[in-house]
């Protein structure tokens, strides 16, 4: 398994075992907040050459992710914050928010192979929200 990939699931498990302390009302906000968090944190984070990398990131709300089938844009960074993230004002409690990348070479950028960015991105904007909630 992928480092991202265990990382991020450490990260869900943080975040659902803090929600179970809050009060259900507050649940939505939550994750609201928590995906606008890691949203713009990555798209920040995402080195610039041309910006189709920072221009890539999406969201995607429910089980099943189109993100992979949705073609890249060459969006500026506050385009991408404000389209993905108008997203959010449709979440439905208990719906899960899929974020995604699906520039080819997104996995490079993220185990380093830039020097704008060598710990990457989502992995560096997953452990700030985390220490949220420790």
């Amino acid at each position: 398994m992928s480092r991202l990939r265990l990382e991020t699931k450490a990260f869900n498990a943080v975040v659902q075992r803090f929600a179970t302390h809050t009060v259900p009302e507050l649940h939505l906000v939550l994750m609201k907040k928590v995906s606008f968090q890691v949203l713009s944190g990555a798209v920040l984070k995402t080195p610039v050459d041309t910006g189709r990398a920072r221009g890539g990131w999406q969201l995607d709300i429910g089980e099943e992710s189109s993100l992979l089938s949705t073609p890249v844009e060459l969006r500026r960074s506050l385009s991408v914050l404000a389209d993905e993230t108008s997203k959010l004002e449709g979440l439905q409690f208990g719906e899960k928010v899929i974020i995604g990348n699906n520039v080819s070479y997104i996995i490079y950028l993220e185990e380093g192979s830039s020097q704008q960015a060598p710990a990457g991105m989502l992995a560096v904007t997953l452990e700030e929200v985390r220490l949220q909630f420790s």
